[in-house]
């Protein structure tokens, strides 16, 4: 009979772990569904993507000015200037409102061009918080590996350059 007391009582604290593990498993299935549907009352993220290829000498200069999001800056075998862009935001009429600027300039002295890559994000009409202020820019950007980065300003996000060989790089995150 003890054997038998032993049994029963192994046997419930076994269903009372299985109850816990249920009662956690649909708990959480819950909350994610809850998730899910908070995520989709506001809607998804949108994102565009835009891309430019200009050609370049391989003494260029280039500078970058982001707000939000990234800037990420590689070496290239290759004497272009090549900006990829992807925008972010929570609606396309926020969307519509960033743009983006590139201007590749000649240099008169024939020592390189120089290259400007802007993004352009107004504050939200009338200052209302409670308006759509969503918006970010990342940036990849192919340049010549003897570039020279005069700036890569971004205000919030992350800077990465990579495989140059040029005599200056300035670069700075807020």
């Amino acid at each position: 009979m003890n054997e038998l007391a032993r049994a029963a009582s192994f046997f419930a604290r076994d269903l009372a772990s299985w109850k816990r593990a249920l009662v956690c498993f649909v708990s959480s299935s819950v909350l994610s569904t809850f998730a899910a549907a908070e995520q989709d009352s506001r809607g998804s993220i949108l994102h565009e993507t835009w891309e430019q290829t200009y050609p370049v000498s391989e003494n260029l200069t280039l500078s970058v000015q982001n707000t939000d999001g990234r800037i990420y800056i590689y070496g290239s075998d290759d004497n272009q200037l090549t900006v990829t862009a992807v925008k972010r935001s929570f609606t396309q009429e926020r969307m519509d409102v960033i743009s983006i600027q590139v201007a590749v300039e000649g240099n008169a002295a024939g020592d390189g061009d120089t290259a400007t890559v802007r993004t352009i994000i107004p504050p939200p009409p009338n200052g209302g918080i409670t308006q759509d202020r969503s918006g970010t820019v990342d940036y990849t950007i192919l340049v010549p590996q003897n570039c020279t980065v005069a700036a890569a300003d971004l205000t919030n996000g992350e800077v990465l350059i990579e495989g140059l060989r040029g005599p200056s790089i300035n670069a700075r995150a807020e």
